[in-house]
C-alpha cells in the first residue's frame, strides 16, 4: 500500500497508520501533512495520529523520535470526547502511568476522537507540548 511520495519520507518525520489488512503501520503521506498542519496551527511540539486496530489495539509504531510520544498518547484511554491535560505536572495520577511516567518531556496533552464511516471510535489526534498551556480549553481541541 505504500506509494511513491511516501517511500521518500524520513522515517523521523513518518506519519504512522494501521493498514487495510491490520499489519503494521506503514508512512502515509497524508496523515504527515495532518500532523504538520495540527502542530502549526496549535503552535505545538508534535501532533500524532493514533488509531485503533480491529482487534482494539492502538497503533503506535515506533520511529525516530516519536516512539516515546505515540506510546505516551496510547497510554490514555481511548474516549468518544475530546481530553485536554493543560499540564501535566498538575496531573499526578495520570503521570505516574506507564508511557506517561517515562514522557516527562511532555507538559501538556490534548486529543480529539476520530470516528470511522460507520460512526465508531477509530482512534483520536493528539497534540503534545514540552510547556504547559494553562489557557487551553475543550473548545481549543474542537476548533
Amino acid at each position: 500500500m505504500r506509494n511513491a511520495d511516501s517511500a521518500m519520507l524520513p522515517p523521523a518525520a513518518a506519519a504512522e497508520v494501521v493498514r487495510q489488512d491490520g499489519g503494521w503501520p506503514e508512512t502515509d503521506p497524508h496523515m504527515l501533512r495532518i500532523r504538520r498542519l495540527g502542530a502549526r496551527l496549535f503552535g505545538v511540539a508534535n501532533c500524532l495520529i493514533v488509531f485503533q486496530s480491529g482487534d482494539g489495539q492502538l497503533a503506535c509504531a515506533d520511529g525516530d523520535g516519536v516512539g516515546a510520544e505515540y506510546a505516551f498518547c496510547a497510554s490514555f484511554p481511548l474516549s468518544a470526547e475530546p481530553t485536554v491535560i493543560p499540564d501535566m505536572a498538575q496531573a499526578p495520577a495520570k503521570r505516574q502511568r506507564g508511557a506517561a511516567a517515562q514522557c516527562g518531556h511532555i507538559r501538556f496533552f490534548a486529543a480529539h476522537p476520530v470516528f470511522n464511516h460507520e460512526g465508531m471510535l477509530a482512534g483520536r489526534i493528539c497534540l503534545v507540548d514540552h510547556a504547559p498551556r494553562p489557557g487551553f480549553g475543550i473548545s481549543d481541541v474542537q476548533a
